[in-house]
């Protein structure tokens, strides 16, 4: 898959999302939390989860991805169609804040069509897959089987989400950066305390 030059995953024209098939994976919340952050590459680009409040938001972001150039995207995530269906009763919309330039959600591939899901907003579409080699050699994906010890969570690009136009934006100071990267470092710190208080927990 390509990418943007910001570093940003780009689907081919040609590119066809996998259908899980006839296994039924339950992807989580955290499954494809983790396979999105990939697909907007956290190398080149600030993703940051759970984000309401501390940066100014009146609704909870999903996820955050800032972009270098000071513009941000918000992403999400939601595993059934009743989740979508309550996103669309919250009284702040995810549009409100100008410094949100587009809007996404990821969701498993199965609700990929769902009409909940707001007209502006970009589609991604998550499945299971494991990466083999076919008859001539070549490394092709298939769906995801019981059984199978090697796997990953593809991100397709269903549909594209619409941009805010220029004159609408506003782009996010550094101040707001730093805030942002202040929130991100405090979600580890909190995880790794998580991660240690179970630690202490499991019998050895």
């Amino acid at each position: 898959m390509r990418r943007d030059v910001w570093g940003m995953s780009r689907a081919n024209k040609n590119q066809t999302a996998i259908n899980p098939g006839g296994e039924d994976v339950k992807l989580t919340s955290l499954d494809i939390e983790v396979a999105v952050a990939k697909h907007f590459n956290y190398r080149a680009n600030l993703i940051v989860p759970n984000v309401s409040w501390g940066w100014g938001l009146r609704h909870e972001a999903d996820l955050l991805v800032l972009r270098p150039s000071g513009t941000c995207d918000e992403v999400e995530i939601k595993i059934t169609a009743s989740d979508i269906r309550a996103d669309a009763k919250k009284r702040h919309p995810h549009w409100e804040d100008r410094r949100i330039s587009r809007v996404w959600f990821a969701v498993p591939f199965e609700l990929a069509d769902c009409p909940l899901i707001p007209e502006a907003a970009g589609i991604l579409a998550v499945a299971r897959t494991v990466r083999s080699r076919d008859a001539d050699g070549r490394w092709v994906a298939r769906p995801w089987r019981e059984g199978d010890a090697v796997w990953r969570d593809e991100v397709t690009v269903v549909r594209q989400a619409r941009l805010r136009p220029k004159a609408e934006r506003k782009p996010v100071t550094d101040k707001q950066r730093m805030k942002l990267a202040t929130l991100g470092a405090m979600r580890i710190w909190a995880l790794k305390e998580t991660a240690a208080n179970h630690c202490r927990e499991v019998p050895r």
